[in-house]
């Protein structure tokens, strides 16, 4: 039991270990009524921590609706 919980604690440590910090600002733009001549701007910072499993290829797109 004692090295079941040995291996699971070296394994999650070894995750956190190899996470990578990432960072994203969304920036999003609002028309102001009543004819649109402006813009509100709300801006949301986030962080998260990902590893470096997986696909190596990048992904470009457009958010076309939240």
């Amino acid at each position: 039991m004692i090295v079941g919980v040995a291996v699971l604690v070296t394994a999650m440590l070894r995750a956190v270990l190899a996470a990578e910090t990432a960072y994203l600002e969304v920036i999003l733009f609002e028309s102001t009524p009543p004819h649109g001549d402006g813009f509100t701007t709300y801006t949301y910072d986030l962080q998260g921590h990902f590893s470096a499993a997986g696909a190596t290829t990048s992904a470009e797109g457009d958010i076309i609706q939240v």
